[in-house]
C-alpha cells in the first residue's frame, strides 16, 4: 500500500494543485511505477482490488477536491452532505473502476516486455475512456494532460488524441516498472556501493535493449514530430495572416459572483457590464465572446433583448453569448450559446452533454436550489457546429471540453475555430481552472484549430493550434482579452479518425484474452 500512496503523490503532482498554472510534469514519466510495482508483487485478487481501489479513491478526491468549496461555500450544503457526495457520487463510482483495473492487470499479467509496453498502456487508456461512458463520471485528469506543458511532446496530439498521450506515458511508466520488477531498494543500494558497476550496467542495459530502445523511441520521436509539425502550423498561419485572413476577437471576461448571476433583479445590469467591456475593449468588425450563462433570465432572453445587444456590438460582427433558452414543446430549459449577427438575426446552441448533478440530477436535485439557476437542465440535440458570417464555428459549454469527440465531431461538422464558454467560479482559486484550461488547450492540437475560451471568472484565453496560449487572463478579474484567431481548414489524422488508438487497444486486450484461453 505505500507504493501506492506514493504513486498517488507523484500522480497529483504532475498535475497544477493550486490555481497556478503550474506543475511538476515530468513525474508523469514514473507516477504510475510504484502503482505498478505494488499490482506485480501479489497474485491474490483481493489485494489487487484493494489497492487500486485505494489508487482511484484519492486519485478522484485529490483531482476534484473544488467540488467541497463547490457544495459547501457556493450552495450552501451542509458538510455532511458534501462529504457523503464525494465519497458516494466520486471516490466510490473511481475506487470500483481502478479496482477493476488492477483486477484485469493481474489476471492478464504475463512477465514479459511486451505486456508491459503494449497491454499495460492498452487497458489504462480503456479504463480512462470507461469514464466517458459512465454517466456519473468525467474524462477529467487523464494521464495524457499531464504533458501539456511539454508543448512539443504533445504536439502528437494530432495523431491519435490525448488517449494516445496517455498510451505513452502509460507505456514509460510500465517499462520501468518492468525494469525494476525484481529490484528492491535494499538490492539497488548494495550493487551501487558494490564494484564492477559499470559492468553491471552494461549488461542490464544489453539484456534489456529491446525495452530501452522502445523507451527512447517514444521520448525521442514525438518531440522530434512536435517540432517539425508545430513549424509546419505556425508556417500556415503566417501565410493565413499575410493574406490578410486574421479575425479580431475579444473575450469579455465579467468576472459576475455566482450570487450576482442568478439574481434575477439584476439581469439587465450584467448584460450592460458585458457590453460596456465589450465597447472599451472591441471596435471594428470581428467576434466578441461572453461566457457561459449570461443572458440567463428566462423571461428577458427574447427578440427585444437581441435587438438592444445587436444594436451596442460595437461594431462587431458576431456575439456569442451563453445563456438559457425554455424549452418549445416540453418543461425545462436549455444551457445555450447564443450566436447574435450584426446584421440581424441569431441562432443557438443547446448543451448537448451535461454535467453530472449540477446539470443532470439521475437521483434528484442532490446539490439543492441555487437562487434562480435550474436544479436540471434539458439535454440539447443541436449540431455543435454553427454557420455564421464570420464562417463556420464549432461550440462547447464548460466541461463538453473535455470530450475529445464532442469538440472532433464540431470540425468533422466543419467548424473552422472552436468557441468554449464556461464558468469557473463554481470552484474557487482551486487547481480546476487551469486544468480545465490545459484540457481545452489539447483540443486546440487535436483538430488544429484556434480556441476562444470565455469563462466567467478565468482563466478566459485564446488558444493557438499549436496548443499555445496567445493571450489569456487572470483569475476572478474583470476585463477583456483581445487578440486576432484564423479559420482553419485542413483537418488532422486524428480529426479523420478520432480515437483509433482506443481500437488498437481493444484488439491488444483481445488478442492477450485470447492467449490466455488458449493456454487454459
Amino acid at each position: 500500500m505505500v507504493y501506492a500512496i506514493i504513486s498517488v503523490i507523484l500522480y497529483l503532482l504532475s498535475f497544477p494543485v493550486t490555481a497556478y498554472d503550474f506543475s511538476l510534469w515530468p513525474l508523469a514519466f514514473i507516477a504510475l511505477v510504484p502503482f505498478f510495482i505494488s499490482l506485480d508483487r501479489t497474485d491474490s485478487v483481493p489485494v489487487q482490488f484493494a489497492l487500486g481501489a485505494a489508487w482511484g479513491t484519492v486519485i478522484s478526491l485529490g483531482m476534484a477536491y473544488w467540488l467541497v468549496y463547490a457544495m459547501i461555500w457556493q450552495y450552501g450544503t451542509s458538510v455532511v452532505t458534501a462529504v457523503v457526495f464525494m465519497i458516494a457520487g466520486l471516490a466510490l463510482p473511481h475506487a470500483l473502476v481502478f479496482g477493476a483495473f488492477a483486477v484485469m492487470y493481474g489476471l492478464l499479467r504475463v512477465r514479459k516486455p511486451w505486456f508491459y509496453l503494449f497491454a499495460i498502456p492498452s487497458l489504462w487508456v480503456l479504463m480512462e475512456y470507461s469514464r466517458e461512458l459512465i454517466p456519473l463520471l468525467v474524462p477529467w485528469g487523464l494521464a495524457g494532460y499531464a504533458l501539456q506543458p511539454w508543448n512539443l511532446f504533445v504536439q502528437a496530439a494530432d495523431i491519435a488524441g490525448v488517449y494516445g498521450l496517455s498510451f505513452m506515458v502509460v507505456m514509460i511508466n510500465a517499462a520501468i516498472a518492468y525494469l525494476c520488477r525484481d529490484a528492491s531498494l535494499k538490492s539497488v543500494v548494495t550493487s551501487l556501493r558494490q564494484p564492477g558497476l559499470d559492468g553491471r550496467l552494461r549488461l542490464f542495459a544489453i539484456g534489456n535493449r529491446r525495452v530501452l530502445a522502445i523507451m527512447a523511441c517514444v521520448m525521442i520521436l514525438p518531440p522530434a514530430y512536435g517540432a517539425v509539425r508545430r513549424h509546419m502550423i505556425q508556417d500556415e498561419m503566417s501565410l493565413e495572416r499575410a493574406a490578410g485572413r486574421e479575425i479580431p476577437i475579444t473575450i469579455v471576461q465579467a468576472n459576475f459572483t455566482q450570487d450576482e448571476r442568478w439574481r434575477d433583479s439584476g439581469f439587465m445590469d450584467r448584460v450592460n457590464v458585458c457590453l460596456g467591456l465589450t465597447g472599451r475593449c472591441h471596435s471594428g468588425r470581428g467576434i466578441v465572446v461572453w461566457p457561459e450563462t449570461v443572458l440567463n433570465s428566462q423571461g428577458m432572453v427574447r427578440s427585444g433583448l437581441f435587438e438592444f445587444i445587436r444594436s451596442r456590438m460595437s461594431g462587431a460582427d458576431l456575439l456569442v453569448a451563453g445563456g438559457v433558452r425554455r424549452a418549445i414543446g416540453r418543461s425545462g430549459v436549455y444551457n445555450t450559446a447564443y450566436l447574435i449577427s450584426e446584421k440581424g438575426g441569431e441562432t443557438f446552441y443547446d448543451k448537448n452533454v451535461l454535467l453530472p448533478y449540477a446539470e443532470l440530477s439521475p437521483f434528484g436535485p442532490v446539490l439543492g436550489s441555487f437562487y434562480t439557476a435550474p436544479t436540471e437542465f434539458l439535454g440539447g440535440d443541436t449540431p455543435p457546429a454553427a454557420l455564421t458570417g464570420a464562417g463556420m464555428i464549432g461550440l462547447s459549454i464548460c466541461f463538453e471540453s473535455v470530450y475529445p469527440w464532442h469538440v472532433r465531431r464540431s470540425v468533422t461538422s466543419g467548424a473552422r475555430c472552436l468557441v468554449n464558454i464556461s464558468n469557473e467560479g463554481w470552484f474557487g482559486r482551486s487547481s480546476e481552472p487551469p486544468l480545465h484550461l490545459r484540457q481545452a488547450s489539447v483540443r486546440s492540437i487535436e483538430n488544429r484549430r484556434f480556441m476562444a475560451r470565455a469563462s466567467n471568472n478565468g482563466y478566459s484565453a485564446i488558444i493557438a493550434p499549436t496548443g499555445e496560449i496567445v493571450r489569456v487572463s487572470g483569475l476572478f478579474t474583470r476585463q477583456c482579452v483581445s487578440g486576432g484567431i484564423l479559420m482553419l481548414e485542413s483537418r488532422t489524422l486524428y480529426t479523420i479518425l478520432g480515437d483509433w488508438i482506443l481500437y488498437v487497444a481493444a484488439a491488444v486486450l483481445l488478442a492477450l484474452l485470447g492467449m490466455a484461453l488458449v493456454k487454459k
